[in-house]
Formats: C-alpha cells, structure tokens, sequence
C-alpha cells in the first residue's frame, strides 16, 4: 500500500529578493546625517515577518491563488516608530493585504535614524505560494523480502497463542 501526503500550500514571504537598491527614500527627503541604512531598514522590516505572514495569510484564506507584490511608503520618526504609511503601489485584486499591513506597521520600531529628520521609506513586500511538497510514498518491501509488520500499541498486555 502506497501512503501520499496530502498537498498543501503554504504561505511564503519573498523578502529576499530585496535589494538594497529596492529600499527607496523619497527623493529631497534624504535625512542630514546617516539617516539609517537600506540594510537597517531591511533588517527591521525582516524581523517583523511573522506579522506579515499573518497578514498574507488571511488574504490566503479569501483567495487561495493570491500572489504579489504591496509598496508601502512608511514615515519613521525620530523614535524609530511609523508615524504615517501609505500604499503606493498594490499588485492584488483585494486591498486587505495593504491595510492590514499598514495596521501592523504601527507596532513596528525601527532603530533611530541619524541626523534629527523624520525619514519617508518606500518599501516592496512580494508575497507568493509556496508549492505543495512532493508527495512521499512510503517504503515498500524489495522483491523476496517478507512484509513489515506493525507495531501495535495497547494499554493491556498482548496475548500470544502458541501451536504444539
């Protein structure tokens, strides 16, 4: 007998595929000083993954087949905190996903940026499927080999008869 695990998909988050150049600061609205870096931004918006994923996945929930990508324009204050988002650019049919972010964003803190200036950050998240794994039969006697047997368990002692 042959066993084959159910498909199943599952929600993937592609936040590798950023770049450092994907990280976009609003033009004329480059901090005095450092600022912070693409990588700090990456850094932060990768550490609150797992909101994302939630999000993804109640998106997922309505429309099984939903993949693309959100552009969130994100204000950091001088605290490191979202002081104001927007959505700038939304692949989806459905505009949950962006708002539902937007929500989550609130809760985000990012490290202070360097040189007293609120900092405008535009940021891609690219959402997508991943596919269902290979089903895995299961393991099969070779030709000749007697059948495996079972291992049964019981709360109560077994009982073997036995033939003179």
């Amino acid at each position: 007998m042959t066993i084959l695990n159910a498909p199943q998909r599952s929600a993937c988050i592609l936040l590798g595929i950023l770049s450092l150049a994907s990280v976009g600061l609003a033009k004329g609205k480059q901090p005095k000083g450092d600022g912070l870096t693409s990588q700090e931004i990456i850094d932060t918006v990768q550490k609150y993954s797992e909101d994302q994923k939630a999000c993804y996945s109640e998106l997922l929930e309505k429309d099984k087949t939903a993949e693309g990508k959100v552009k969130i324009r994100m204000l950091i204050d001088l605290s490191g905190k979202i002081s104001g988002s927007r959505i700038e650019e939304n692949g989806f049919k459905d505009k949950s996903l962006g708002n539902c972010l937007m929500a989550k964003m609130k809760g985000w803190v990012f490290p202070k940026p360097r040189g007293g200036e609120i900092m405008s950050v535009a940021y891609p998240f690219a959402f997508k499927t991943a596919p269902a794994p290979a089903p895995t039969p299961e393991a099969t006697p070779a030709a000749g080999a007697p059948p495996a047997t079972e291992a049964a368990s019981s709360s109560s002692p077994s009982e073997t008869k036995t033939q003179p």
